[in-house]
């Protein structure tokens, strides 16, 4: 990640916290998988007790409606940014394979969002999630 990027977590604001929590648990490995060197080496403490596990910027966590979620998944496939989903098919599989199957048998427009991350050049970034609120 340098420093004109920006990433975002965007969740559904209609969903419970434990739901919330989850997803912006995934959206987050995912992120880590694709930006392994945005995850800074561990740090040692006084003690010399390694901590490790951060990262080397903020990552504001939104909130949006499903609908509003989309539009923004959609809108950053055809920008320059790097997108990320959890949506309602990888919730109710219960393996991958299962989610496979699932997704291959759905429209996109069918799909309802959990949540996206979105990561790329802030202005990009900025124009996508400027309107959203931060998740309280």
């Amino acid at each position: 990640m340098d420093q004109e990027s920006k990433c975002v977590v965007i969740v559904n604001e209609d969903d419970a916290p434990g739901v919330a929590a989850n997803t912006i648990a995934c959206l987050s490995f995912g992120l880590g998988a694709a930006f392994p060197e945005a995850v800074v080496e561990p740090i040692a403490d006084k003690d010399d007790v390694s901590h490790g596990g951060i990262i080397n910027r903020p990552v504001p966590i939104l909130k949006a409606n499903s609908e509003m979620i989309a539009d923004i998944f959609l809108r950053a496939k055809d920008a320059d940014v790097h997108v990320l989903d959890m949506n309602n098919k990888a919730q109710e599989a219960h393996t991958l394979e299962e989610y496979k199957k699932m997704l291959a048998e759905s429209s996109t427009n069918e799909l309802k969002y959990a949540g996206i991350a979105v990561y790329g050049s802030k202005k990009v970034v900025n124009k996508l999630t400027g309107s959203l609120k931060l998740l309280r």
